[in-house]
């Protein structure tokens, strides 16, 4: 809607008064936004937004200004927007909200629509919105996937970075160049399917009985051979128990082809989950575990693994699932060797049920944390998105981040140019229709990683990620993904 409708008429004073003001450059909207709009009407009958225009925004605008303002315009909390042509407090005294909204990032720094509301007696209020609400199905955006789980033509982040379907394919095909290192927890995840007997009427329990199970090698291990699948050389380095899961899961990923160096530690078992389910829906879960840090001996003999296969590495993927197995020096050592080497250094710190810190790896090349894992690590669960992946990759000065905010999809954040502005882009989740979650980072983080590895830029290795996502939770349980799977999604 024009400006002209707008017009501070008598009769629509009292409207006026319950309208709440967002303004902003909305390159991509994605959930952060959509939080922000959420709490906007919170305070307010009616949304207005005013979009930047691009001789305002100048060059921290990469979207041209009419496909943001139809972004906001296809945003179904929106009632109004405008592009800003001159200046923000002009339009503020203008239309006169009863409130100007701005993320709360923007708290402590100097804001001059404060002077402007309080002119006419407005309020300036900073807000983040609800953390992890999933709001983006209220969003009609121009980068919708169409009806197949992966349909790349249609995809508006492509265009945004020119990125090339046949280009993301070769990419893909030279994995096969890749010598892959993974060091990690590695898991056994087993999903035992159960009927339900009824009710306990003793102490009012539900009665399952098992029927089937299986089991899938998860953790690093199953990095592992995501890598090994999609065509790289792959050394695994990690810490078991000494007992028959252990021996099962060196056997079966020598079986398969990757090189293991997995010292036995008869302190601790090998870390196993299981999954109860009935007709694939878990109920409860059990885990067997010990989540303390390897001894000094293990850290060292570690190290010594690394050493000795760190000759011509590419690429060096720690795959941590905070039950003990990298330690600081581990990280420091290796880190060291890498960038020496020149090869590309990524990493995820997963937070589910236990509690890691992705803050632990520092200068990597990409790191992958979720949205919770990101602001637990911070401490920080009151800005905005965008704001979290900056301040999370710029305290360990990580080059990119994939910052997953899950069945919304992943934020992509780099820094671009000589003068090193920051851009955000957004890629929607590639499966609308997901049978198992868990996994996703892990193929996520692989893929993407790989890509840098063989020469992609951040955008290439963010779609080549999120179809790897998008394949893992297509199945349940952690089967490695192949080259003809990612070919197949990439060119259908």
């Amino acid at each position: 809607m024009n400006k002209a409708s707008f017009q501070n008429s008598e009769d629509d004073k009292q409207q006026i008064q319950k309208t709440a003001f967002v303004s902003g450059n909305f390159n991509v909207l994605h959930v952060g936004h959509q939080r922000l709009f959420e709490a906007a009407l919170g305070f307010a009958d009616r949304l207005v937004v005013g979009v930047y225009a691009d001789k305002i925004a100048g060059a921290t605008a990469y979207v041209p200004e009419a496909d943001r303002l139809r972004g906001v315009q296809n945003n179904a909390l929106v009632d109004d927007v405008f592009l800003i042509e001159n200046s923000v407090v002009e339009e503020i005294l203008r239309l006169k909200p009863a409130f100007v909204i701005k993320g709360r990032e923007h708290e402590s720094a100097d804001n001059i629509e404060e002077a402007a509301v309080g002119q006419y007696g407005g309020k300036l209020l900073f807000t983040s919105g609800a953390p992890y609400l999933p709001l983006l199905s209220k969003i009609k955006s121009y980068d919708k996937i169409g009806p197949r789980p992966f349909d790349l033509a249609e995809l508006g982040f492509l265009r945004r970075h020119d990125v090339d379907v046949i280009a993301i394919n070769n990419r893909i095909k030279r994995f096969s160049d890749l010598k892959v290192c993974v060091i990690g927890d590695v898991i056994v995840d087993e999903y035992v399917e159960c009927v339900a007997l009824g009710m306990s009427h003793e102490d009012y329990n539900t009665v399952l009985s098992p029927a089937s199970s299986q089991q899938f090698i998860g953790g690093a291990g199953v990095v592992a051979r995501h890598a090994l699948s999609l065509g790289a050389e792959v050394v695994l380095l990690s810490v078991v128990g000494d007992d028959d899961t252990g021996v099962m899961i060196d056997e079966s990923l020598t079986g398969e082809g990757v090189v293991t160096s997995l010292i036995r530690d008869p302190q601790r078992p090998t870390t196993r989950k299981q999954r109860f389910q009935i007709e694939n829906s878990t109920r409860f879960r059990l885990s067997y575990l010990k989540q303390s840090t390897i001894s000094r001996a293990h850290e060292a003999a570690l190290i010594d693994q690394f050493d000795s296969v760190a000759d011509g590495l590419d690429l060096v993927i720690f795959s941590d699932f905070s039950y003990g197995c990298i330690t600081q020096n581990l990280i420091g050592h290796i880190s060291k060797s890498i960038q020496k080497s020149g090869g590309i250094l990524a990493a995820d710190s997963q937070s589910s049920s236990q509690l890691g810190d992705i803050a632990r790896y520092k200068n990597m090349d990409i790191i992958s944390p979720t949205e919770r894992e990101a602001r637990l690590s911070l401490r920080n669960f009151d800005d905005g998105l965008v704001e979290i992946a900056d301040k999370i990759r710029t305290q360990i000065e990580a080059k990119n981040i994939f910052l997953s905010i899950g069945s919304e999809g992943l934020l992509v954040q780099t820094n671009v140019g000589s003068k090193g502005r920051v851009v955000t882009d957004r890629l929607p989740a590639f499966n609308r229709f997901p049978v198992d979650v868990s996994g996703a980072g892990d193929a996520l983080l692989v893929a993407g990683a790989m890509a840098l590895a063989v020469g992609a830029s951040i955008w290439e290795a963010g779609v080549i990620g999120s179809i790897a996502a998008g394949i893992q939770v297509g199945r349940r349980g952690n089967i490695p993904i192949s080259i003809h799977e990612m070919s197949k999604a990439v060119l259908s």
